[in-house]
């Protein structure tokens, strides 16, 4: 008895002992987080002030209209009206100097000849775990849904085609807010633009090489060194330290991933476990007049020239699947600065996905 008697009293100061260890384990790691969050906004003298246009609005947005169209559809037209247009700050551009702010210069024309082949070989070389989460993944997703701290305001790249810079900046920004698990402050576009020798500043810029960039050298903060080309002109200067002459402290991306598969699942199961991803396609004439809805390029359109856009989600309409992304060109252009894209259709959105990941 008195052996027994023994035996739990030492079973239970082991238990003790294991469960104060776990509780120093859990104050420790909160301490570090915090402390990580608080060395990751040190330079920011104000927090990330809060912002309407922000992609955490987008679902009601979206959701508003998709409900507005289903009752069109419903009551008065059975045929689904795929987007809707109108005039914007755009039309008073003349086509040369539209063409000068589309700024994916390197999209490939011949790159969609063999896009069904491509797409058709992908979904072949699907391992069976992931195409069992591809079945699971939900029929409408927004990342904001799954990380509602995690995205970055509308802004407008003005008359500069620096759409690849706003594109890979956002992107990086809001996969650092995922894996950090706090907001972080806005990355810096015009880094990318004036210090990315490479690319081809406000003249336009290439997407693998944008993310090459980004990995062997990084970005900054927005308040290190804000933007200043809106408005074209001459080109704001790289420099090695910030506009207000602190330190430039770089944040870079671990890697990219491009997606040649073309397979649409594929890029879903990215965005849904990781974050939003960028993508740049061909633009047409009807897509600058886009206000609403699904956009599905018209047959006799005029192109224009290539553009990168954020990917941030997904949906599905009267059996219509579609992309949710947000463009550079203002809150007030397409849907409060977002836009809905049919999947799989044309103009080569899936073939250039790519993405990075955060350090």
């Amino acid at each position: 008895m008195l052996k027994i008697l023994i035996t739990v009293i030492i079973m239970i100061i082991y238990i003790s002992s294991i469960s104060n260890i776990l509780k120093k384990k859990k104050i420790n790691k909160g301490k570090e987080l915090l402390k990580e969050k608080e060395n990751f906004s040190k330079n920011k003298n104000n927090p990330v002030e809060t912002n309407p246009n922000k992609d955490t609005n987008i679902r009601n947005n979206i959701d508003q209209k998709i409900n507005l169209n289903n009752n069109i559809n419903t009551n008065t037209n059975p045929k689904f009206k795929t987007f809707e247009e109108f005039s914007n700050q755009l039309n008073n551009l003349n086509i040369e100097n539209i063409k000068k702010i589309l700024g994916f210069i390197t999209i490939n024309l011949d790159k969609d000849k063999n896009r069904e082949l491509k797409r058709k070989a992908a979904r072949k070389i699907i391992d069976p775990v992931t195409l069992k989460k591809i079945e699971n993944l939900p029929k409408n997703f927004i990342t904001t849904d799954k990380w509602p701290n995690c995205g970055s305001y509308v802004k407008s790249q003005g008359y500069c085609a620096s759409c690849w810079a706003f594109s890979a900046s956002e992107v990086l920004q809001d996969r650092y807010c995922i894996k950090k698990g706090f907001q972080v402050p806005e990355f810096s576009v015009q880094e990318l633009i004036s210090c990315d020798y490479d690319n081809f500043n406000c003249e336009g810029g290439d997407l693998k090489q944008v993310w090459e960039y980004l990995e062997s050298k990084g970005t900054v903060t927005e308040e290190c060194f804000p933007y200043g080309n809106k408005n074209g002109g001459k080109l704001k200067r790289c420099t090695k330290t910030c506009d207000n002459g602190k330190a430039k402290s770089y944040i870079m991306s671990k890697y990219y991933k491009t997606f040649d598969t073309s397979n649409s699942d594929e890029i879903k199961l990215e965005i849904y476990e990781n974050g939003p991803i960028m993508t740049g396609f061909e633009v047409y004439w009807d897509f600058l007049t886009y206000k609403s809805g699904i956009y599905t390029k018209s047959e006799d359109s005029e192109f224009l020239g290539g553009h990168a856009v954020k990917i941030i989600g997904w949906g599905e309409e009267n059996g219509i699947k579609f992309w949710v992304a947000k463009n550079s060109w203002g809150y007030s252009w397409g849907e409060n600065g977002f836009f809905r894209f049919k999947m799989d259709s044309c103009c080569q959105f899936e073939e250039n996905c790519i993405t990075g990941y955060a350090v």
